[in-house]
């Protein structure tokens, strides 16, 4: 392999590293009847984060969202359809 194959494949390597951390963690939040979402927790496990949110969507009977670091939404949850 020459010398700038294997840069490319640290670069690419670094990159996903990247990415990874910041997805990192993911923020649970909830919704009242005033619409406004408030802050519930945060997580770094993706299925805990998203299994939380349905237990707590279903136990509350609100709507949850999961968002990452940046304020993405990445899914939504609505405890009427659980």
């Amino acid at each position: 392999m020459s010398s700038d194959t294997l840069g490319n494949q640290s670069e690419a390597s670094e990159l996903s590293h990247m990415h990874w951390k910041e997805c990192e963690t993911r923020t649970t939040e909830y919704q009242d009847q005033f619409i406004p979402w408030h802050y519930y927790q945060t997580k770094q496990h993706q299925a805990d984060s998203y299994r939380v949110a349905q237990r707590r969507a279903e136990s509350i009977g609100k709507f949850h969202c999961l968002v990452d670091q940046s304020g993405a939404l990445l899914d939504l949850i609505d405890s009427k359809n659980l």
